[in-house]
């Protein structure tokens, strides 16, 4: 009888062995399956996203090949017009001193001493 026992738990022994076996090598497939889903909707909105930027960088070529653009870029880069139209240039005012405005409604325009550039920089360093 004794004989039968230790059989039997030779054979308890192996089929445990071999039972963590298979759940070990199914449990590792399941976490590698897992990660290529992962990596695989990863990829998916990738392609989504490229798909996007393609249609957005058609859209744009589609504009930068209209007459429209090319007038745009011949007015602002290379000075042009066209036969029939006129130009006009606005500048941007400068701002007027105080004391400008003051000699101009009295009628005399008194030149402004600007102060010399190394006694700012004598101010900005050693003034408390």
């Amino acid at each position: 009888m004794k004989k039968k026992f230790s059989f039997a738990m030779v054979l308890f022994v192996i089929g445990a062995a071999a039972a963590v076996y298979v759940v070990y090598v199914a449990g590792k497939e399941a976490y590698r399956s897992a990660r290529i889903e992962k990596e695989i909707e990863a990829l998916k909105m990738e392609a989504e996203k490229i798909r996007t930027d393609n249609g957005n960088l058609r859209e744009k070529i589609a504009y930068l090949d209209t007459d429209e653009f090319r007038e745009k870029v011949a007015k602002e880069k290379l000075n042009l017009k066209k036969e029939d139209e006129q130009v006009v240039e606005i500048r941007p005012v400068t701002a007027i001193s105080e004391e400008e405005v003051l000699g101009a409604s009295q009628g005399t325009t008194a030149p402004v001493e600007e102060e010399k550039n190394y006694m700012k920089w004598w101010r900005k360093f050693f003034s408390i």
